[in-house]
Order: structure tokens, then sequence, then C-alpha cells
């Protein structure tokens, strides 16, 4: 082959890569070992997708097992009686002062306190007896085994619980006591039962038991305190009497005597005489002030101090007369008888006021005498009363003690008598501070079970499930599930993911019909699909690249990765294809990849090596009765015969296949020898490239005897069957050979168990529209 040659198929080989780069399945970025490379969110949708129909089932059983199980179970009934619980008064006829038990407080504690008293076991035994709930617990007559067990061994053993103890038991368990709003007064009591008319017939019994018990408790209390308080009633009685006694016998052998106001009669003459020497003293010093200004003063001011209306005619007359005079002298001689007259009336009027002022200050005198006489008389009284007093204060100071302490006992006894009174009354009244606002009502339809409930947690119960089993089981699965994980587990590149082989992924093409008639082979995959491989379905599927599929662009770019494998431009001529393990689908690869180097116009050779289950004769339709084992076995074949006659043509131009021949046990033998290595050295020159079918390489080691002969091998694996630790063994034997491993296959790969469905679709719409063509 010239240069020229050459450089066109390296063109051709990077044509067909830049096509199958748009469709190859990209391996996963390397962000850590194993999953850790695969995106959160596409990881979990590759998951959960390919098995919707596992969690549609798995939901679907648990949804009837619940639904199932709901129309099993016990109906039961709820019905809530509602109560307000208002704080008592404790200032009700002020027996909270003589009570010694408060029922004040916090008021949260005393509703949580009654909420206890709900639910306490003497108020359910009233409720259990009033309902003769009990009597569906009544000792079953024959014991059981294990009692009689006990009997006989003499083994000490409780005694069993009463039925109303029974009841009660059972009753707490299906009663809920609660308090809806922490600020509210409203407690809601709430029961159930398979018996509706109980349902509601317990809680607002339990209601009014509980308003009941609250009655009787406070009778009882008020007559407790009523019966204390009569007693110390009594007590009180007798002691103000014996004190009222000490008082009265006491005054009587002191001599004390007392008024009304409980004053001796001393104290009270005291306070008398006391408020006469006060008035006289006051009379006195009124009485001296005037007899003194009316003593000093002239007759003309007289009727001023003294308040005298005669006096202030007088004055008024005086002063007329003198005005006259005056008037007269002013105009008349002194000796004219007018004036003269005047100067006699002015002369009589001063000599009678003169008289009379005199006359006004001796009266003035002689009641000032005798004021003065008796604030004499009172003073030396008050003293002698006085004296009187102060011998008696030493007597009253006991009396007053004894006085104070009868009236102690009265103050006491008549609270104590007002206390008996109000308890009296308390008692009396039948008031509670609790209102069924709210009784239950008889339930029209249980409560539990709720079906559509039931089923529909069951569905979510079944999807949860499900989903956790699907990620226990991939994260314990140890195969090889999607790109990417060949080439970061076995370190060596890979080439490429086949998808799974389906019918409807292998469509005809509409120009080129393939050519089937009956009889042809059926190749049957694991997954259970078969589909016919025959001479024209590869001619058609590949050589009509006007149109696509998943299966043909998946090996255009696992071709386009072996030919650009090299650094130097040069493709590797002979390639040996090989597997872990069996049933992985080496065969299928090989074949597809002959028939994609062949559609590109190379000269392709595919060898069928796999000696112990040889397939291509069948897949391609062609005889088997010379092939690759008779040219190994006879030594002169490969001297004096053409190896061309061994070579059997196929319906794919360019593409010729070497069946595995008869002589399959001598053959394998000599795959030790030399022969191999000559055999390829024979078919380089003839053959552009040169496929070789081997066995499972860890099964046999025909695979790894031929891979030293060989450009390179390429290791086939099955998505979710090939274990990735046997195909590192795997890897590390053909590494421990030297041999050259060009890469790695993911076949069998489903695009919907990762990230790669919608990617791939994208492209491949992308490629049938607009992709170059190859001829």
């Amino acid at each position: 082959m010239d240069d020229r040659e050459l450089y066109k198929r390296n063109l051709e080989t990077r044509e067909l890569a830049s096509k199958a780069q748009v469709q190859n399945w990209m391996p996963l970025s390397q962000e850590g070992p194993g999953e850790k490379a695969e995106s959160g969110g596409r990881r979990i949708w590759g998951i959960l997708w390919p098995n919707k129909w596992f969690l549609f089932w798995c939901a679907a059983v648990c949804a009837v097992v619940a639904l199932g199980a709901s129309y099993l179970q016990t109906p039961l009934y709820k019905a809530q009686t509602s109560l307000e619980i208002e704080d008592l008064n404790e200032h009700f006829l002020q027996l909270n002062e003589v009570d010694p038990v408060s029922k004040g407080g916090n008021s949260d504690s005393y509703l949580e306190t009654q909420i206890e008293m709900l639910s306490s076991t003497t108020l359910l035994s009233r409720v259990v007896k009033r309902l003769h709930l009990e009597d569906a617990y009544q000792p079953d007559p024959n014991p059981s085994f294990l009692t009689k067990l006990k009997d006989k061994l003499n083994l000490p053993k409780l005694p069993p619980p009463s039925p109303t103890e029974s009841a009660v038991a059972d009753v707490r368990k299906n009663l809920d006591v609660a308090q809806p709003r922490g600020s509210s007064r409203v407690v809601t009591v709430e029961f159930i039962s398979t018996d509706p008319q109980l349902a509601a017939k317990f809680p607002n019994t339990l209601a009014q038991e509980f308003i009941n018990q609250g009655i009787e408790l406070r009778i009882q209390s008020a007559h407790r305190l009523g019966t204390w308080l009569t007693k110390e009633l009594e007590q009180s009685r007798k002691t103000l009497q014996d004190s009222e006694n000490a008082l009265q016998q006491y005054g009587q052998s002191a001599g004390l005597l007392f008024t009304d106001d409980k004053n001796s009669v001393a104290e009270t003459r005291l306070k008398q005489l006391q408020e006469e020497l006060s008035k006289a003293q006051a009379d006195r010093m009124f009485k001296q002030s005037t007899y003194e200004l009316v003593s000093k003063a002239s007759p003309d001011a007289l009727g001023q101090m003294v308040g005298n209306k005669s006096f202030d005619d007088y004055q008024i007359k005086l002063t007329d007369l003198r005005r006259q005079l005056a008037e007269a002298q002013a105009l008349m001689k002194p000796t004219h008888y007018k004036v003269k007259q005047l100067v006699a009336q002015v002369a009589a009027l001063e000599s009678a006021m003169a008289h009379q002022h005199k006359e006004t200050a001796n009266r003035l005198g002689d009641e000032y005498s005798a004021a003065r006489r008796r604030e004499h008389l009172l003073q030396e009284a008050y003293d002698q009363q006085s004296q009187l007093v102060s011998a008696q204060d030493a007597k009253a100071s006991k009396y007053n003690v004894l006085k104070n302490e009868v009236e102690t006992n009265r103050q006491l006894y008549d609270s104590m008598l007002q206390r008996v009174k109000g308890v009296s009354v308390a008692s009396a009244m039948h008031a509670t501070n609790v209102v069924v606002f709210d009784p239950a009502q008889v339930p029209g339809r249980p409560f539990e079970p709720k079906p559509m409930m039931n089923s529909l947690i069951g569905w979510f119960s079944g999807l949860l499930l499900g989903t956790i089993f699907l990620f226990l089981r991939d994260r314990w699965d140890l195969t090889l599930r999607v790109p990417g994980q060949v080439g970061l587990y076995l370190n060596v590149p890979e080439l490429g993911a086949v998808p799974s082989a389906e019918k409807k992924l292998l469509p005809p093409s509409p120009k080129i019909q393939p050519r089937i008639t009956p009889g042809q082979p059926v190749f049957r995959e694991q997954n259970g699909v078969e589909y016919t491989m025959i001479r024209d379905h590869f001619a058609t599927e590949f050589s009509d690249l006007e149109g696509a599929s998943q299966l043909a662009d998946s090996f255009r770019a696992i071709l386009a990765s072996i030919l650009l494998s090299t650094d130097d431009g040069r493709s590797p001529s002979v390639i040996v294809l090989t597997s872990p393990s069996a049933q992985e689908g080496k065969t299928t690869t090989a074949t597809n990849l002959a028939v994609a180097l062949a559609s590109i116009g190379r000269k392709v050779l595919l060898i069928d090596a796999d000696l112990r289950k040889p397939r291509l004769h069948q897949i391609f339709g062609l005889r088997n009765h010379h092939g690759f084992s008779d040219v190994l076995a006879d030594e002169t074949q490969l001297i004096r015969k053409q190896i061309s006659e061994y070579i059997q043509p196929s319906t794919i131009n360019g593409l010729s296949v070497l069946t595995s021949g008869r002589k399959r046990i001598v053959a394998g033998n000599l795959l030790y020898g030399p022969r191999v290595s000559d055999l390829f050295a024979r078919l380089r020159p003839e053959f552009d490239a040169v496929l070789i079918d081997t066995p499972p390489l860890l099964a046999v080691a025909d695979a790894r005897l031929l891979s030293r002969s060989a450009d390179g091998v390429v290791l086939v694996c099955r998505a979710g069957t090939t274990n990735r630790e046997r195909a590192k063994i795997a890897v590390d034997r053909l590494l421990a050979d030297g041999t050259h491993v060009i890469g790695t296959i993911l076949n069998d790969f489903d695009p919907r168990t990762a990230n790669y469905a919608g990617e791939y679709e994208h492209g491949y719409s992308a490629v049938q529209n607009d992709g170059p063509e190859l001829r």
C-alpha cells in the first residue's frame, strides 16, 4: 500500500471519527471512584426510570395490601366532648381566709390539674361502674394452663386484677384528654371504641361524673370546714364570756365606775371640769380686757367699745349740737341767748354721757370680778378631780388590758360566726365551674380504618421500599453498568458502548430491504431478544449511510476509537476480540466491527478462533467444512497452498470470513506454536484489517496465545453482567503477558439506565439530518 492510499484511508477514518463523535457514548467525568463519578440527579434517574414498572408494582401491591388490611380491620369510632373549666372564686363568702388549703395560684397549673383529674383512676372507676363496663371483664372460670402449672409447682402467683381494674386499664388506653389551645379554658375529651354508642356515651358520662365529683368534693370540704369552725366558734364564745366576767369582777373590786362609752366616772368628770375651766378662763380674759378698755377710754369711744346703741345716739346728738354751737358763735356773740342755750344743751348732754360711762365701767368691773371668781373655783375643782383620776390610773391600766382582751375575743367570735354562716350557705349551693358546651354525638362513620388514606400510605410506602431496594441493589452491584466505569475500574481506554439490541433499534432501511429467506439462522441475545443476523442485514444496516440507528452509530464510534488508537496514525491491522467470561457479546461485537470496517472501504477478514463454540458460520450462513483449525493443523497449507482457499466471502462487500473449521481439538494445541504468527504474517499484506473472535479469556488461554501475534486486544464486557473484578483480572493477565490492550467495549448497554439516553437521541437526530455522508 503506497503513501497516497494510506493518506486517503486516514482521511476517511478521521471523517468517520468526526461523525461518530456526536453519538459516541462519552465516559463519565472522573470525579471519583465508581458511582461518585456520576452526577446526583441523573444518577438517581438512571436507577429509578428503567425500573419504573417494578416501582409501580411495588406501590400497587402495598396499596392493595393496605386496602385489604383496612377492610379486615375492626372499625373504630371516636367521639369528643368539649368542656370549659373556669377558675374557682376563692373570695366567695371569704372562705379562703379560713380554709387552710389554697386552690389558687397559677391558672395554667390549676387547669393542668383538672386535666389529670379527668383521667384519674377514681373518676374512670365511677364511669365504668355507671356504664357497667366491668361486666365484660369477669374472670374466666377455667384457669389457664400457666395458672394450673403454677398451682402444681406451688409457685407464687399474683392475684388477678379485678374486673373494674381491667376495664379502667382498657378505657385509659382509648381515652385522650387534652387542651386544644394553650391560652384557652377549653378541654376536650376523646374516646375511641368499636361501639359508636359507647364512643359518645363514655365522654359525656365522664364529663357529668367529673362535675358531680367536683361538687361532692367541694361539699365535703365545706362540711369539714363547717365542723371545724363550729368547734372553734364554741371555744371562742367560752373565751369571750370568761374575759368579760373577769373584766366586770375587777372593775367592781377596784371601785371603778364606767359610763356607757367604757370610760370611768372620774375620767368623765375630769373631762367635764376641764371643759368648763377652759370656758371660764376664756370668759374671764374677755371681760378683763373689756373692763380695762372701758376704764381708760373717753366717753366718746364708749359706744364703739361696748356696742351700746344709746351711746351712739348720745354721740350723734352731741355732734349735732356742737356743730350748731359753732355756727352760732360764728354769727353771734357769746352773750346771745341762742348761744347760751346751745352751750347749756351741750353741757347737759356731756354730763349725761359721763354718768353713763361711769355706770358702764362699774358694771363691767363687777362682771370681771365674777368671772375671775368662777375661774378660781373651777380650777380648784379640776385640781381635786385630777388627783382622784391619778389615784385610779394604776387600777385602770389592768382594767384596760382586760378590756382589750375582751374586745379581741369578741372580734374573733364575730368573725368565726360570720364564716360559719358562709360555710352553711356554700354547702347548700351545688355550683360548679365546669360547663359542657359541646357534648359528644354518636359518630355516623368510623374514623379508623381509612381505606383510601391507608391505600395512599401503602402506595408511597411501596414506592419508598422499592426505591430503597433499587438503591441497595445498585450499591452492592459489582457489575459494570454504564459507560465510564469500564475505563475507570480497569484503567484502560474505553472505546465505546453498544446499546441493547432490540428489534425497534434495528429497523430495516427503507431504501435497501434485507433479503431474508426461510431457514436463515436467528441470533439470540442473552436479554431474550431475537433478531436475524444474515448477509444482507448487515449490508443494509451499514451500507445505507443516509439512515442511522443506535447500534450502527455506536459501532461507528467504536471503530473510530480503534482506528485512532495509535500515535503514529497507523491503525492496528490484526485485532483479537475477547471477553472475560462467556455470553458477553464478543462474537456480535466482532461481527459488527467487521461490517463497519468493510462499510468504509476496508478489506476485512473475520476469523472464528473460538474453536469450542464457533458461531460465525451460522451468523453469515457459511459452510464450516474447513477453516482456521485446518490451516493450523496442516503445516503444508501455510507453505504450498493459498490461504484464500479456506477464506469464504460474505455478502458484504469487502468482508471475508475464515470459519473455525473441523479440526478444533488438534488446532487448539497448535496455538502454542509459531504457526499463528506465520498465519498472521501471511494475512497482513492481503487484508487491511484482521479481526479474530476468540473464546473467553478467563475460561481458556486461546485469546492470550493469539494476542501475542496480534497488534492488540479489545476486551468486550456486557453491561450488568460482567463482574468488574473478573474484568480486572482479565486485563491484568493480558498486561502481564505483555499484550497491548487497545481498549474495552461495553456491550448491551441500556441507555435508559443512566444519563445518556437524551443526549444520544439529540446527537442521533443531528447526525441523521445534518451528518456528513461517507462513501
